[in-house]
């Protein structure tokens, strides 16, 4: 899911540096959530998001 999640914010990052609109917005990252959220359980997204943070 992470690799998903970064990959979709690169891709967004990438076209608004090029001047172009985000293609992922609001709907697309909740999908993603939706996708995952029961493999993984609602407790491990709070913890992904902190150790992403952590990384930048």
């Amino acid at each position: 899911m992470n690799c998903e999640r970064a990959g979709m914010e690169a891709e967004n990052t990438y076209r608004l540096n090029c001047g172009q609109s985000i293609i992922y917005g609001d709907e697309a990252f909740q999908s993603l959530y939706d996708k995952y959220a029961p493999l993984i359980g609602r407790n491990a997204f709070p913890e992904m998001f902190i150790l992403s943070e952590r990384e930048t």
